[in-house]
């Protein structure tokens, strides 16, 4: 098995939004369970919609996520594996 990390953050090669709402959920839990009410419920929703358009660092400051939320999300993303092959544009 060949693993490959690919930062795409312009989305050159894909849209973020190809791999899906489904593949981000884990770092999105782990991010909410990490919160303990630092951030309201519709901040962490909107901050994750900005997720799908922005770098994580850039989200993470506009939001001023807490350092626990930040370290959970950069943990649970350092071990997501995507199950099929992305299509570009």
């Amino acid at each position: 098995m060949i693993r490959t990390l690919i930062f795409d953050l312009d989305d050159y090669l894909a849209p973020a939004s190809t791999v899906g709402e489904k593949l981000y959920e884990p770092a999105f839990e782990a991010m909410r369970e990490k919160n303990q009410g630092a951030l309201s419920q519709s901040t962490l929703e909107q901050a994750f919609d900005d997720i799908g358009h922005h770098p994580l660092d850039w989200v993470a400051e506009r939001y001023g996520f807490p350092e626990e939320v930040r370290d959970a999300d950069s943990f649970v993303q350092s071990r997501i594996e995507l199950p099929r092959i992305i299509r570009n544009h």
